[in-house]
């Protein structure tokens, strides 16, 4: 499988966008960043740098916004950060569960 396949199946298995929207989206941010190549977009997408907004492919740094001393990355209207301690949180809280609990009885 060649690097632009393993880029279109990166977009289509995280974003749900289909090789043919993905190729124009994908040529319009290589076109943004003459610098890189498909290459190193499979590299940045793996790595989880480039993000999808308003149906365009962007960097996690262009993304950025400051608020009081305060960085923030934003997809949407979500703010990724709060949602990855709300996860780290659920799972802190799981396993705490999971070491309290034997054979269905829960103890505290």
């Amino acid at each position: 499988m060649n690097t632009r396949a393993k880029v279109l199946a990166i977009l289509l298995m995280r974003f749900k966008i289909r090789p043919a929207e993905a190729i124009s989206m994908v040529e319009t941010w290589l076109k943004q960043n003459p610098q890189e190549s498909w290459e190193s977009l499979r590299d940045l997408l793996l790595q989880k740098q480039v993000t999808l907004s308003d149906k365009k492919l962007i960097n996690i740094n262009q993304s950025m916004t400051s608020n009081s001393g305060h960085s923030a990355t934003k997809n949407g209207d979500v703010e990724v950060e709060v949602v990855l301690k709300q996860e780290q949180t659920l799972k802190s809280d799981n396993r705490t569960k999971a070491r309290r609990r034997y054979r269905g009885i829960d103890y505290s």
